[in-house]
């Protein structure tokens, strides 16, 4: 089972922390590796904090596995 969890980061996010020359040298820098290279790596962290965050991750959990059951069951438990 595979669990993937997505952030989307902004240029103007991810890069604030530098003065804007380096932004400009660090955004043609990314522009390069994704048109040569497919992609350009990146981090970040999630952070839940609130209770309905909390829920709303058990929430989502509990709708793929629910999906991963019916998946199972309409492939007679084979593993593909």
């Amino acid at each position: 089972m595979e669990m993937f969890l997505y952030k989307t980061f902004y240029w103007k996010e991810y890069y604030a922390c530098y003065p804007w020359y380096l932004r400009v040298c660090k955004r043609i820098s990314a522009s390069f590796k994704l048109m040569f290279g497919g992609y350009v790596e990146m981090q970040g962290d999630i952070l839940i904090m609130e209770e309905e965050h909390i829920d709303s991750f058990i929430e989502a959990l509990q709708e793929g596995k629910g999906k991963i059951v019916e998946w199972k069951e309409k492939n007679n438990g084979n593993n593909v």
